[in-house]
């Protein structure tokens, strides 16, 4: 096997983004192995060229760089995975990504209702509420809500009784008192 008769074998490879991982997996994961593995911070290695007075750059010199960084250096080697680690890590980053997608969306969505119906927030509050919500349910084009005038839409009802409170449309109108000097127009396909 590689490396029984001289003890561990340390392979050494610069961290690039996610390129190096399935590697370094591949070389860690079994517990049997005498391979140990290091993944080296690339401006590390780059200042250690740097030092020896190495400018070349191939992949022949950059290999014979990240031995002598081994040698020289004795960086310690990676811990070994806990199996299933790495999945659970692209899953939180894969949930990150949707929550800032989604986030993205909801402020879209609240620029759009702000810009024709201004003070709309003073009728489904300041969150992304259940309300809103029904009503983009039940109107599925921009032109279907579009259609409707903010009282029509305040008595949309969600089978929970209606969207928006009497007092809460009494409020929206007369927040829109600053908004009357402005016109929103449809858009043209509607």
């Amino acid at each position: 096997t590689l490396g029984a008769a001289h003890g561990p074998v340390l392979c050494g490879m610069e961290s690039t983004g996610s390129w190096h991982k399935h590697l370094e997996r591949m070389l860690g994961e079994h517990e049997g192995t005498s391979i140990e593995v290091c993944t080296l911070n690339p401006y590390g290695v780059k200042h250690f060229a740097r030092a020896l007075l190495m400018d070349s750059k191939t992949d022949k010199t950059d290999s014979k760089l990240i031995a002598l960084y081994l040698v020289h250096m004795k960086p310690e080697p990676n811990y070994r995975p806990i199996p299933g680690n790495e999945e659970l890590k692209e899953a939180t980053r894969s949930r990150r990504r949707l929550i800032e997608d989604r986030s993205q969306a909801k402020n879209r969505l609240h620029k759009l209702m702000n810009s024709h119906y201004p003070g709309y927030r003073t009728l489904v509050g300041e969150t992304f509420t259940v309300r809103l919500l029904t009503l983009l349910s039940d109107m599925q084009s921009p032109c279907a809500i579009l259609a409707h005038t903010i009282e029509d839409l305040a008595q949309r009802s969600t089978g929970h009784g209606t969207v928006w409170a009497p007092n809460s449309l009494a409020s929206y109108t007369n927040s829109l008192v600053w908004h009357q000097s402005k016109h929103y127009p449809r858009p043209p396909s509607c």
